[in-house]
């Protein structure tokens, strides 16, 4: 844990120590991630029975889950940005919160107990979401990052997956809420093995732009005009509304 020990004046262009071991550890705790998330959705229609819940009520763990979670993102930013907490500690925080909420919520007696259980998840969650890309830019040069999120979004798909399977065969075998406790417990070890991955330099690739050749004169003339743009909100949104690959990757989400 704590900062790496690169010299910036080297290690611009390439990967911060310790750059595998984080990718492979978050990835790993981002299929846990959609796991618990999709738990739920795969022991469904046991709850709603269990406790005796309308279609509607079954909907509104989603619901407070996804507010929570954008709620309490803006804060884990603005915590991480004036950095009064290492962002190693927040994530380690984040995995454990949301894995023991996961595996609480098989102790949900109504509607509202599994509203507050899920809510906690989102809490969980929101912190992870915001500081485990930021990390890995930081981890890895511009012309690594395309393989390194890659590699660490194909576990959300695989990590959905698993939960609603495995949540689903839990359930039928032992239960829903002994189906939630298994699904939650590996992310509380998860979160022990997020203490053991350093908190990279920050921002030490951001202005790191390999240029050669005839690309000089360009890249020169390129930066001059950046520079010319106001540095304001509305600025920064319209360059991003501009970028292709953002837009692509958001629809994809989507």
């Amino acid at each position: 844990m704590g900062g790496s020990v690169v010299d910036p004046a080297k290690g611009a262009g390439t990967r911060q120590p310790g750059a595998r071991r984080a990718l492979i550890t978050l990835t790993c705790i981002n299929g846990l991630n959609f796991a618990d998330r999709y738990v739920l959705s795969a022991v469904k229609e046991d709850v709603k029975a269990d406790l005796q819940l309308t279609d509607a009520e079954t909907a509104l763990p989603m619901t407070g889950m996804a507010i929570v979670m954008v709620a309490f993102a803006a804060l884990f930013s603005f915590v991480a940005d004036k950095r009064c907490l290492d962002r190693i500690r927040i994530i380690a925080l984040g995995v454990g919160l949301w894995s023991l909420a996961t595996a609480l919520a098989g102790l949900a007696q109504d509607v509202v107990s599994l509203v507050f259980f899920r809510s906690l998840v989102g809490i969980g969650e929101a912190a992870y979401g915001v500081l485990s890309a930021p990390l890995l830019s930081d981890y890895f040069p511009p012309h690594e990052r395309t393989v390194a999120f890659a590699f660490f979004n194909m576990a959300a798909p695989l990590g959905g997956a698993i939960g609603f399977g495995a949540g689903g065969l839990l359930a039928s075998r032992l239960g829903w809420r002994i189906a939630f406790s298994l699904v939650g417990c590996p992310g509380i070890i998860a979160a022990m093995f997020v203490l053991q991955v350093r908190d990279p330099i920050r921002g030490l690739h951001d202005t790191f732009q390999p240029v050669s050749g005839a690309a000089a004169f360009h890249s020169n003339a390129q930066e001059d005009e950046e520079a010319e743009v106001a540095c304001s909100a509305i600025a920064d949104i319209c360059r991003i509304l501009r970028n292709p690959h953002y837009l692509m990757a958001t629809v994809g989400s989507i």
